[in-house]
């Protein structure tokens, strides 16, 4: 004979709003045949318990039964995927598992393939985590994604290059696919890629991150006293990023600030310069047009990159002198 549900449901809610979560279980599994209201309080016992495997088989029982709709079961489901991810993050090969047994819909979905791709670069499984981004882009374009795909250096470098550039000809004006691409050439050292695709990256948005990358990059290639890193590494500092930071970040600001900018560099707008020779990294030396024999360094200007024009010895240029020097068009 079914037990009288009115006394349990009563009992199991009591329960529940006193945090004693496995004892309104036990009440409820008393049911011989559970009703709705009865499963929905299970489900809710269950979360707080964190038991995500029964919590996902309540979800589906409850969108048979209609009590959720398509896009409620959705949402409910892709948040108890990313914990269950991340209670199995301890161990690489019960993530593997977990992650196999998901359906394909539910591995591209961008919310849950990030979780699935931050566990991994954390178990250091560099390889599957660029698997599970490059499938999921694939079915749906998110940069917060691609943001995750330099996190991690594992696999073949220059071939994770070439597939973010092939994903750069659909997205060409996108900062975080760029910046992501100037992290993975400084990562192959290789500068002057690395360079042009983080101040591409500046020129489509201004990042705090990026502008501290840059400087960074710019220091490990061995052109930290070029005049052009100051603006980078000051505005990273501006932002907070550069202040109290590790000794790199200190090492690069002091050679930056002591170098010789001379008197040009006290002047605020735009001055017309000639170039005298190209230098490596995208880097020009100009002579000043109305201050002949005061030579400066300039890096171009990310529009200039940007529109691909390129510069010629003893060509005048328009070259903004602030607090560093670039040459525009």
């Amino acid at each position: 004979v079914q037990t009288c549900a009115l006394p349990i449901f009563t009992q199991a809610e009591l329960l529940l709003e006193q945090h004693r979560f496995q004892e309104a279980l036990d009440a409820l599994r008393r049911l011989q045949r559970p009703h709705t209201a009865a499963l929905r309080l299970e489900l809710r016992a269950q979360q707080e318990l964190r038991n995500w495997d029964q919590t996902l088989a309540l979800v589906n029982e409850l969108q048979r039964r209609k009590v959720f709709d398509a896009e409620q079961a959705t949402e409910i489901r892709r948040g108890v995927l990313v914990e269950n991810l991340r209670r199995k993050a301890l161990d690489i090969a019960a993530l593997e598992e977990a992650w196999r047994k998901m359906a394909a819909k539910e591995r591209t979905d961008k919310r849950i393939a990030a979780a699935a791709a931050r566990c991994f670069i954390a178990l250091g499984g560099c390889v599957q985590a660029h698997r599970i981004i490059e499938e999921a882009l694939e079915a749906s374009w998110d940069s917060d994604l691609v943001a995750l795909y330099a996190e991690c250096d594992g696999g073949d470098a220059l071939q994770r290059i070439e597939r973010a550039e092939s994903w750069l000809r659909s997205y060409p004006r996108d900062a975080v696919l760029l910046l992501a691409l100037g992290k993975l050439c400084a990562a192959r050292e290789l500068w002057g890629k690395a360079q042009s695709y983080l101040e591409a990256s500046l020129s489509f948005g201004e990042s705090r991150a990026t502008h501290l990358d840059l400087a960074r990059l710019l220091d490990r290639a061995a052109v930290g006293q070029e005049v052009g890193q100051h603006e980078h590494v000051r505005d990273a500092q501006a932002a907070g990023e550069v202040e109290g930071g590790a000794e790199r970040e200190r090492h690069v600001l002091h050679r930056v600030v002591s170098v010789d900018v001379q008197v040009a560099l006290r002047l605020d707008g735009q001055v017309e310069a000639t170039v005298l020779k190209p230098l490596p990294n995208a880097m020009f030396q100009l002579e000043l047009v109305d201050r002949k024999g005061h030579n400066v360094l300039a890096h171009i200007s990310g529009k200039m990159r940007k529109h691909f024009i390129r510069i010629l010895r003893s060509e005048e240029h328009t070259s903004e002198l602030q607090s560093h020097v670039r040459i525009s068009y």
